[in-house]
């Protein structure tokens, strides 16, 4: 066997990547890349310091991005060849029966690739591997395609189990996330228990009755599990960035940001390794434009959930979004101080987002419920604080960062109270608002 490492450092990120091939001649290669502003999923964490106008508990983790793929090839008397991108997998009721063959034993049984033309017989075509693709399906001597209107989980394990996987393997992605078809779309409305053995087992429109386009072209992954990893890129540090989700071998999409906020934006920080409840999020495509596929949209979260694929949503590739609208999350501290009062336990409230850029909080809705909370945060003992607007303590400058802050008072960061989202206002800097800690 041999064995190379080799160690390449590029800027702030560690990507750490093991691939392992057992054939006749085997090779490991493991090796270090870094690259710039890229943040993915790690468990290790690095403390901060902590700045004397704030506490933060915020834990920063060792950006990693670690990946295991094993491959087994094994020598037989028939040669075995895998092509990716396009792949088809398709019905089959041929058997194969080879004298010598080696066996490996896995949760998920993998169909012989063969096609086999019969009424009502399933395909993927235009998959990243065998085990996904576009669905077609074989009606009156040929293929059409499936649109995705109410095209679900169980739809998709129908779909699996016809084309022969043993398990309860089989998930649903929608908005030709394969890809566009042409030729007929033959059903829409599928709706199965997902107990069926056939699709056409399954209740739907009938053939060709639909109201859709191939853009809705209907899609499954049978392979055995989804990764669901989450990096951050683009962003102005290591602690941001456009968040980008993988199905599964490394395929990397973005999510919209309807529906996007501080919880969803928490869960992700939490996946990523940071401690605390940190995470604010960002849209509107704030760290850039991604590519690709669109994964995941009108996403819910409870915000404690451990990974993001835990919290509600649209379902895998359905969406009505573009790039425009990728969501982005900042993991890092935000820090508060106050600036320009009479004396240090008053002042002009302003927030440092990221990298020292300082702004203001606009004084709609601002009380003295919110007033305690900021107190709090800084350190203040006691139910103290009491609200200041108009800019009392003077006009801030810069981006005004917070409007429509509601908090309970009970709180014990300004960011857990409710707001009108990060950037969001109707406001000028006449309106900053400050508190008094002293009273």
């Amino acid at each position: 066997m041999s064995t190379t490492d080799s160690t390449t450092s590029h800027y702030t990120t560690t990507t750490q990547s093991t691939t392992t091939q057992d054939a006749t001649t085997m090779s490991t290669t493991e090796s270090t890349t870094s690259h710039p502003t890229t943040t993915t999923q790690s468990t290790t964490t690095q403390d901060t310091t902590t700045m004397t106008t704030t506490e933060s508990t915020t834990s920063h983790p060792t950006t990693t991005t670690q990946s295991t793929t094993t491959q087994d090839t094994t020598t037989m008397s028939t040669t075995e060849s895998r092509t990716s991108h396009p792949t088809t997998t398709t019905e089959s009721t041929t058997t194969q029966d080879t004298t010598t063959m080696s066996t490996t034993e896995s949760a998920t049984s993998h169909p012989t690739t063969t096609t086999h033309e019969i009424e009502g017989g399933i395909r993927l075509v235009d998959g990243y591997s065998s085990d996904e693709g576009r669905v077609e399906i074989f009606h009156e001597g040929q293929w059409g395609t499936v649109c995705d209107d109410d095209w679900d989980d169980s739809d998709a394990s129908v779909v699996c189990r016809q084309l022969g996987y043993s398990g309860d393997v089989g998930v649903a992605t929608g908005g030709a996330t394969y890809g566009q078809g042409s030729g007929p779309i033959y059903l829409d409305d599928v709706g199965c228990s997902g107990k069926e053995s056939r699709l056409t087992d399954c209740s739907n429109g009938g053939w060709g009755n639909h109201n859709c386009d191939h853009s809705e072209d209907a899609g499954v992954y049978c392979g055995d599990e989804i990764e669901g990893k989450i990096r951050l890129v683009d962003g102005y540090s290591s602690d941001e960035g456009r968040v980008e989700i993988s199905f599964h071998e490394g395929q990397w999409g973005t999510v919209c940001d309807n529906g996007w906020d501080d919880s969803d934006a928490r869960v992700v920080c939490r996946q990523l390794g940071y401690s605390g409840n940190v995470g604010v999020a960002r849209s509107g495509a704030t760290y850039g434009q991604g590519s690709g596929p669109i994964y995941l949209d009108d996403v819910g979260c409870s915000g404690n959930e451990s990974r993001l694929t835990d919290c509600s949503n649209g379902g895998w590739g359905n969406h009505y979004c573009r790039h425009d609208e990728d969501a982005g999350v900042y993991c890092g501290e935000v820090l508060f101080r106050l600036v320009d009062g009479y004396s240090s336990d008053e002042g002009r409230v302003e927030i440092s987002f990221h990298e020292g850029q300082w702004g203001t909080v606009c004084d709609n809705g601002w009380d003295d419920s919110d007033a305690r909370v900021v107190c709090r945060q800084l350190g203040y003992s006691g139910n103290v604080g009491v609200a200041r607007s108009g800019a009392t303590y003077g006009q801030g400058s810069g981006p005004i960062y917070l409007d429509d802050v509601g908090c309970s008072g009970n709180e014990y960061r300004l960011t857990d109270c409710s707001n009108g989202g990060w950037g969001n206002h109707y406001c000028g800097h006449a309106e900053d608002a400050g508190v008094d800690c002293s009273i």
